[in-house]
């Protein structure tokens, strides 16, 4: 069986979004900077799409940025394996989102550029035994959701929740979208046929029955006043808490 509550969630993505008042497509190389001393293994840079990316090694996974126009996003990410029966997952959630925060809250103390919203990301990963068990994990998550019937298939949920933000900001709600999915994730291997007139096949090497979790916990847009500095750490961490807790708990008001 899953583990229960947020124990068993596995880290496929965690992300870091804020959205700056002026243009920093130009200062990727910069922003790279203001976060880590470890060079980049890889810059890109697209003047005519106003953007860019630049990425390198973060503890067991990867650590990316990507600029778009008034758009800067952190996410790490695993790193891809050869095994056809990886799961792509950077370690447990709890561990994760740990490191992950306390890189992040240092970079908004005093070097994130003046910005208007703020978000926190997650795509979260919960192995279970049999496609059966991930729908009846997503029963217990989701109450507003009947998913006893023994005919379901191809299940997906999407809801946005808005509170108010606690942190002494007045007027400033908080969207926490969260979007749930039962599936099962085929490993492939490829398989390279010595005729040359045949094409590679894929032969399926492991089925993974999984429930699947993608949180987006922004700061409403329609608040477009730059947030003030004293309160970006405050922010950041009121909607990792959100997002912890719709993981933990499932969809609550």
């Amino acid at each position: 069986m899953a583990e229960s509550g947020i124990s068993g969630w596995e880290v496929e993505c965690l992300r870091c979004s804020v959205f700056p008042l002026s243009d920093m497509t130009e200062q990727v190389s910069l922003v790279w900077k203001s976060l880590t001393d470890d060079p980049p293994e890889e810059i890109r840079q697209h003047p005519q799409q106003r953007s860019a990316s630049a990425e390198g090694v973060w503890d067991n996974g990867r650590l990316r940025l990507d600029i778009r126009a008034k758009q800067v996003d952190w996410r790490i990410l695993p790193v891809i394996k050869d095994s056809p029966s990886a799961l792509p997952s950077i370690g447990y959630y709890t561990e994760c989102r740990e490191a992950f925060v306390q890189k992040m809250l240092e970079w908004l103390k005093g070097r994130c550029p003046a910005t208007t919203r703020m978000a926190y990301g997650a795509i979260l990963l919960l192995r279970c035994s049999t496609l059966p068990e991930a729908y009846a994990r997503l029963n217990e998550l989701l109450p507003s959701v009947d998913l006893a019937s023994e005919n379901i298939s191809d299940f997906s949920y999407r809801v946005n929740r808005t509170r108010q933000l606690l942190t002494g900001i007045e007027r400033l709600r908080v969207n926490r979208i969260s979007n749930w999915a039962a599936l099962e994730m085929l490993n492939t291997s490829v398989q390279i046929n010595q005729n040359v007139r045949t094409p590679p096949s894929a032969k399926v090497e492991s089925v993974t029955p999984l429930c699947r979790l993608e949180l987006d916990v922004n700061t409403d847009q329609e608040y477009s006043r730059e947030l003030d500095k004293v309160h970006l750490e405050s922010v950041f961490s009121e909607l990792v808490q959100a997002g912890s807790e719709i993981a933990n708990k499932g969809d609550i008001p």
